[in-house]
């Protein structure tokens, strides 16, 4: 088996495993304040999960450009998840310690989802050096779609037909298992070893030296941080939001999210592919406009199956962050600091963004008192922001084609 497709293969588990958690805290909110554990403690672990997370992104990828172990780092991140959704489990099993035990296992969850991403896209641009890895970015983040949809349900399964408690811990299994199967087909592949001490140095200079680079990465880390604010807050809330429409049935907003989050299985790997034919820039605005307004049409109707498709359409454009934020990074950005470039652009764009984001959103919903529905056209704003933002990125994308040239 060619060593692209074979990483693309268990890089798309990694991703589809990973991406299994993306809405599993939105759910535990409801189900926490069923057992008395209020919003606003879970909401302020959610602000603290993911600020740790973009935090210890960070440190990841220095380890990668420094040890040559991706498939061990991404192995890892998907085992420390499982460990923590087993935490997540123990306060619907004990009351005892439970304030404790939420927090200790929302810390590890966020340890564990800062591995997949910077290291997932590292694994995959390295299987084939010089070539634009955009659409094979695109496939991958379609399985992390597809986690994102189908894991949601299963968890939902799990819970309403075995109870909380021994739903959450079957949902741990799977991550634990998930694991050792992604690092046995991954374990082989390495990134290129560099000849020298020499050359290794000089390539580190290269994201220093550019000027170019640094604004492209500052002007895109920048736009994605609101994105993120927006996108963060709308996938923790989500399900509370639906539960108060939809008359607090938790089935019905198991279905809603499973449904409408199936859309970035195709979205995944459409815009990995117009990234690569058209550039990365028309993909990261294109997707900011339509997230947009199909955004606003959900928010503007309180009908199911109307909501269901501006959420779905929201949904195909919104999550495909990672063919197009990290395609674009991969089209711009030397690949000697590849992995450290994509988790500045991911772990402070896109984590810590979504942090601070929860943050806003806890300060307008608990402390101000606003509804869910006030709060989620205020965040709104900023991917409104973003969008703006995002189109100052050429100026300096052109910068590093000139420094190139020169």
């Amino acid at each position: 088996m060619k060593s692209e497709v074979k990483a693309l293969i268990f890089t798309s588990v990694g991703h589809f495993a990973n991406d299994g958690t993306f809405l599993l805290f939105s759910a535990l909110i409801v189900f926490y304040s069923n057992i008395g554990i209020p919003v606003y403690f879970t909401g302020s672990l959610a602000i603290v999960y993911t600020l740790l997370s973009g935090i210890f992104a960070l440190y990841v990828g220095k380890l990668s450009d420094k040890f040559n172990k991706d498939p061990e780092l991404m192995s890892i991140g998907i085992l420390i998840m499982g460990i923590a959704v087993a935490l997540l489990a123990l306060p619907f099993y004990s009351s005892y310690g439970e304030y404790y035990t939420v927090t200790l296992g929302s810390l590890i969850l966020g340890i564990g989802q800062a591995f997949y991403h910077p290291i997932g896209a590292n694994i995959i641009r390295f299987s084939k050096p010089g070539r634009d890895m955009s659409d094979f970015l695109g496939i991958n983040g379609s399985f992390g779609s597809l986690g994102r949809s189908l894991l949601i349900l299963v968890f939902g399964a799990f819970v309403l037909s075995t109870g909380d408690f021994t739903g959450t811990l079957l949902y741990a299994i799977i991550f634990i298992v998930l694991s050792g199967i992604i690092y046995s087909g991954t374990y082989r592949i390495r990134k290129p070893e560099r000849k020298s001490g020499k050359q290794n140095k000089s390539m580190k200079g290269e994201l220093t030296g550019s000027a170019g680079v640094w604004g492209f990465i500052a002007v895109l880390t920048s736009s994605f941080f609101l994105r993120s604010m927006f996108l963060g807050s709308v996938s923790v809330y989500i399900f509370s939001y639906l539960d108060q429409i939809d008359g607090n049935s938790s089935a019905l907003s198991f279905i809603f999210l499973g449904v409408s989050l199936m859309t970035p299985v195709i979205g995944q790997p459409f815009f990995g592919y117009l990234t690569r034919k058209k550039g990365g820039f028309l993909t990261v605005v294109l997707t900011g406009v339509i997230s947009f307004v199909m955004f606003v049409g959900f928010l503007a109707t309180n009908m199911y199956y109307i909501d269901l498709i501006f959420y779905s359409v929201y949904a195909f454009a919104a999550y495909t962050g990672f063919p197009t934020l990290l395609g674009f990074i991969g089209q711009n950005v030397p690949a000697s600091v590849s992995a450290r470039a994509n988790t500045i652009a991911w772990g402070l764009g896109n984590t810590i963004g979504s942090s601070a984001g929860l943050g806003f959103f806890l300060l307008f919903y608990k402390v101000l008192d606003q509804s869910l529905h006030t709060v989620f056209i205020e965040i709104s704003l900023f991917l409104l922001a973003s969008i703006i933002i995002a189109l100052f990125i050429p100026m300096y994308s052109k910068k590093i084609v000139h420094e190139t040239e020169t």
